[in-house]
């Protein structure tokens, strides 16, 4: 898996690369801004990008690794934007709640 970002992370962070949220409803009503605001500040799913040299250390298996598809503890973690203009997300490695399958 590349990291287009061009962060790496430290320690025990990890950056994720976050599932696009909703931009309508199934039956196709547009979602507003502020739904759209709520829903990024919940639970997220997003793939590893990378992992800190920290990470995931003592952990039963199956640890998370680079390329997996993993959800987040909600209010986890920073937003930032990498090198190519899209937007993260470094988290510490304690708040990944599962691997999604």
């Amino acid at each position: 898996m590349t990291n287009p970002s061009g962060l790496q992370p430290v320690g025990k962070k990890i950056i994720l690369k976050p599932e696009a949220t909703r931009q309508e409803t199934p039956g196709g009503i547009a979602l507003p801004d502020t739904v759209k605001f709520d829903e990024k500040h919940s639970f997220v799913n997003g793939v590893i990008l990378a992992v800190g040299g920290g990470a995931f250390k003592g952990y039963s298996p199956p640890v998370p690794k680079p390329g997996d598809l993993v959800r987040i503890h909600p209010h986890s973690g920073e937003w930032i934007t990498g090198r190519d203009e899209e937007e993260y997300l470094i988290v510490e490695d304690q708040y990944v709640e599962a691997l999604l399958i």
